[in-house]
């Protein structure tokens, strides 16, 4: 037994290695070359703006004004970071991040579901720059990282402490709700459907009364979404970026939103399929396996 468990571990160490040595590659490019992004650049002049002192003569075509909106993760990062670091290495190290993080959220995900580690858990980091990294949607990247370890968290507390989760899972909301609006909705959506899926020997009293508790544990975002600021006179948001729900799936063609949508859909379906049989091969299901738990000794 011992030496299957040490066997097992030593999978696990091994497909980690991989796994993160799979995602320092995708990273290298970052290092040396600027990425050539669509948004990216956007992002960059935008923080190159934030640095511009009181005296420089493009301060009188730009005004810089701060609120409650969301999509701010980026220049939120600059205004922490500015003291250290340039508009371009934040810009950098941002990008980067944005494919570091959710990789992250997706490998601790994999060990608090995954009943033993998976080899097909490696084409995450092979999937690192897909139309999110490549357009440049930099805070959308950094708030799905974000709600991915959080879920992930939240996967792997055996015992929950509902004013413990609530203030976790609210700070996380907010903090989303800065990134980038869309990654809110996400994390809502699937916090949602992982709190309304049956337990186990639940009672249904229980069950229920944990769905009526869900919108808890996100209602500090959802009170900034309801009282976002009027955006400035002259300021238009008309660019449709319905496509970065199905990203992995999306090369710009014409019918790629039917095809990505399919995809996506046979990748959800089978992924259900994979849960419910390793359901039902194991005995019982604990979160041993969890980042935030220790090994078994």
């Amino acid at each position: 037994m011992k030496a299957k468990r040490v066997a097992e571990w030593t999978r696990v160490f091994d497909l980690r290695t991989a796994y993160f040595v799979l995602l320092m590659v995708m990273t290298l490019p970052v290092l040396f070359l600027f990425p050539r992004t669509v948004d990216l650049v956007n992002h960059w002049a935008r923080l190159t703006i934030l640095s511009m002192p009181a005296s420089d003569p493009l301060n009188a075509f730009y005004f810089v004004h701060w609120g409650a909106f969301p999509n701010l993760g980026i220049d939120l990062i600059y205004v922490a970071l500015a003291p250290l670091l340039s508009a371009e290495t934040v810009a950098r190290l941002a990008f980067i991040l944005a494919f570091w993080l959710p990789a992250l959220g997706v490998w601790a995900l994999h060990r608090v579901w995954a009943q033993e580690p998976s080899p097909t858990i490696l084409i995450a980091p092979v999937l690192s720059y897909n139309l999110v990294t490549t357009m440049g949607l930099i805070n959308f990247g950094l708030g799905i990282g974000v709600a991915l370890i959080a879920l992930a968290w939240r996967a792997a507390q055996a015992r929950r402490r509902m004013s413990r989760d609530l203030l976790v899972m609210n700070t996380v909301a907010v903090a989303l709700f800065f990134c980038h609006i869309r990654a809110l909705a996400a994390f809502c959506v699937i916090f949602g459907l992982l709190e309304v899926t049956p337990r186990r020997e639940e009672p249904l009293k229980q069950a229920f009364l944990r769905v009526l508790r869900s919108p808890l544990y996100v209602a500090a975002a959802l009170v900034l979404v309801w009282s976002i600021p009027q955006l400035p006179h002259g300021y238009v948001v008309t660019s449709d970026k319905s496509w970065i729900v199905i990203a992995p799936f999306f090369g710009g063609l014409p019918l790629d939103h039917q095809w990505g949508l399919g995809l996506l859909v046979l990748v959800i379906l089978s992924c259900a399929s994979s849960a419910s049989q390793s359901r039902r091969g194991s005995p019982c299901s604990d979160f041993s396996s969890s980042p935030f738990a220790r090994p078994p000794r």
